[in-house]
């Protein structure tokens, strides 16, 4: 069976900066962020994209269902449903900046939204 997909998994909790640059040898594919459903993997996201986009990557976000890691849909035999979400993902930084607009006072979601767009590659 083919994969559209290569999954890295960084040892640990986060991606270091070493394998962002590393990731750049694959600079044909675009890296697509697929962190637990819940908080704490939001919060890992933003943090991937920080370290991603410095070495050129517009990093994408898969959004899986509540409460799942990409792990445990492949373990449960839910594989399609990781297919779609990666299929499906968006840019990591329109859901940054959505994000800031939810919950930042306007003022500060404008600046705090130029500087996730600012670090976008062209």
């Amino acid at each position: 069976m083919y994969s559209a997909y290569v999954g890295v998994a960084p040892l640990g909790a986060s991606l270091t900066d070493d394998q962002a640059a590393q990731l750049r040898q694959h600079e044909h594919r675009t890296p697509i962020v697929a962190t637990d459903a819940d908080l704490a993997g939001r919060v890992a996201a933003e943090r991937d994209y920080w370290i991603l986009s410095p070495h050129g990557h517009d990093p994408r976000r898969a959004a899986l269902p509540d409460g799942t890691d990409p792990a445990d849909l492949l373990v449960s035999g839910r594989a399609d449903v990781l297919t779609k979400a990666l299929q499906n993902a968006t840019p990591l930084a329109d859901q940054l900046v959505d994000e800031r607009f939810a919950h930042l006072p306007a003022n500060e979601a404008a600046i705090e939204a130029l500087r996730v767009i600012a670090a976008t590659p062209p």
